[in-house]
Order: C-alpha cells, then sequence, then structure tokens
C-alpha cells in the first residue's frame, strides 16, 4: 500500500514553488538583497505557504542559499 501524501503538503510545495519562481524573477529585475525581495514579494501580495508576510530570512530558505551574503538582510 502507498503512502499518500496530505493535501496541504502537495499545496505548500506548489506555493513554495511559485514564491521561488517570482522571487527569481525579481532578482532578475534588479533586487541586489533578500531584504528587496521580501519586500517586492510582499508588495505584490504574495504570500508564504503559511498565508504570512515574507521576511529576508523566508526568502534565504526557498531559494536554497545556506547563509545570507554580508549586507544582505
Amino acid at each position: 500500500m502507498s503512502k499518500t501524501v496530505p493535501q496541504t503538503a502537495i499545496s505548500r510545495q506548489l506555493d513554495s514553488t511559485m514564491a521561488k519562481r517570482r522571487a527569481a524573477d525579481i532578482q532578475a529585475s534588479g533586487a541586489t538583497s533578500l531584504r528587496q525581495v521580501a519586500a517586492a514579494l510582499n508588495a505584490r501580495h504574495i504570500k508564504t505557504s503559511r498565508r504570512k508576510d515574507w521576511a529576508p530570512t523566508q526568502v534565504m530558505r526557498i531559494m536554497g542559499h545556506e547563509k545570507a551574503p554580508s549586507g544582505s538582510v
């Protein structure tokens, strides 16, 4: 018998994938810091998977960075 994934987990993964794409688009358009990316996501009314506003640390996590570059947070 296969284990099914709860719908909420699938939904969160889709939200994260969309947010990662949007964050990459924002960086490509000139945002140079995690803080700027978080502000742009919030300005576009894109919420986290938990329906909260973005913070630089959350952007860092979805973008796959292990550590924020100096001065970017």
